[in-house]
């Protein structure tokens, strides 16, 4: 291997023999496994005294190498834990460079040792996520989607401990550097989501909606604005993430404001094509369908009755913008919006924002009142352009005075 990169000393050269190895870390023979991580050690320490000490050329495999060596930090041989702390200590020394690596070194050194005498695989993951947490400070945000894309990768073909190391590298990367990645959002979540399916193992799947987690608490408008503008904020895989109170809270609250600043500019649209009416009624609509899901999802009523006040008017006003009106998306991926009611709701989104609005009273206890609005034929007259008016002027009564008794 040096000598090849002595012949041709580029890092492309170097990644195809990289990529070569990396086959047989998903071996499952342990002494294959090993065998190929002593090489790599020996082709990154060829690569950094070869290639990178010469032309001293950007390192733009840092994030891909990562995410293809750390999680079999767990391996279960300890001789190749080893060797994945050497890869990454020389890693970091080229990534590094001309930083001052310090402290690093010292911390590799010790987990090094760590991940050799760890008794369990809970102490490996413990080392593990250490080390994800010094590599964490050289990490670049240009290179996310290629860690990412790498982890997931080593999450569908490595053993089942590496796999949950796997995940735990990624959890760990998003949350200490995650605040840099704001354009990264959407390519990062059209990784994971692409993914969703294949990967149904408990530990792992939970993996993935963490990471969907932690990036909504960096940058919790461009993953809404992502997931809505592919409709995945009420697809089946990502509806799993609205368990978390928290977080459901600060989606539903974003939601609000989308349709509220839709429903203000709505005026100010100048183009009187078909196409631009339909792209400026698709993103409020699609925020309603949205609001079903995460409060259908909920397991507490608390965070709806905080923001009722606020919603009523809000959804009942997105009714009246959707009364009358054609569906100006070609799909809502609303499965279970489609699949309760689908003869009413097709071609009708009025019917959806009905049912956002008849969702968030249900979930917050107001049973007496639905009942009542149900018995008031509300909802049928709200659907009715020509019976919308006593639909809104009914639905506001009983809201008064359902307020007044409580």
């Amino acid at each position: 291997m040096e000598t090849l990169l002595e012949e041709a000393p580029t890092a492309d050269w170097f990644q195809e023999m990289f990529e070569l190895l990396r086959t047989w870390f998903s071996s499952g023979k342990e002494w294959e496994r090993e065998r190929a991580l002593q090489a790599s050690t020996q082709l990154l320490t060829a690569y950094q005294e070869t290639v990178h000490s010469t032309t001293q050329e950007t390192f733009n495999q840092f994030g891909s190498l990562i995410g293809a060596i750390a999680p079999y930090s767990c391996d279960s041989l300890a001789t190749s834990r080893q060797w994945v702390v050497d890869c990454i200590s020389c890693l970091l020394c080229i990534q590094g460079q001309p930083m001052n690596l310090g402290s690093a070194e010292e911390e590799l050194r010790c987990l090094r040792e760590e991940l050799t005498a760890a008794p369990d695989p809970e102490a490996l993951f413990q080392a593990s996520s250490k080390m994800a947490r010094v590599v964490s400070e050289y990490f670049s945000p240009e290179q996310a989607t290629d860690f990412i894309e790498a982890t997931v990768e080593g999450m569908l073909s490595a053993s089942p401990t590496c796999a949950t190391a796997a995940g735990l590298w990624m959890k760990v990367i998003l949350k200490e550097c995650g605040d840099a990645m704001p354009d990264k959002v959407p390519a990062i979540l059209d990784i994971i989501y692409s993914h969703m399916a294949t990967i149904q193992e408990g530990i792992l799947r939970q993996s993935l909606l963490e990471a969907v987690s932690i990036l909504a608490h960096h940058h919790l408008e461009a993953v809404i604005s992502s997931l809505l503008s592919n409709h995945l904020l009420m697809d089946s895989d990502i509806t799993e993430l609205w368990g978390d109170p928290l977080l459901a809270t600060q989606v539903l609250q974003v939601l609000r404001e989308k349709i509220k600043t839709s429903t203000r500019q709505e005026g100010s649209v100048t183009s009187e094509t078909e196409t631009d009416r339909h792209l400026a009624a698709a993103e409020p609509l699609s925020a309603t369908c949205a609001i079903f899901e995460v409060v259908s999802a909920l397991q507490s009523s608390k965070a709806v009755q905080e923001l009722l006040p606020e919603w009523f008017p809000v959804l009942l006003q997105q009714v009246s913008r959707t009364s009358g009106q054609k569906m100006p998306l070609p799909r809502i991926r609303s499965r279970s919006l489609f699949q309760k009611d689908q003869q009413h709701t097709e071609g009708n989104p009025c019917r959806f924002s009905v049912q956002a609005l008849e969702s968030v009273l249900f979930k917050v206890g107001n049973e007496r009142l639905v009942r009542v609005l149900r018995l008031q034929k509300t909802w049928i007259l709200l659907e009715n352009p020509q019976t919308h008016h006593e639909g809104v002027s009914a639905g506001e009564s009983s809201a008064k005075i359902w307020t007044s008794n409580t």
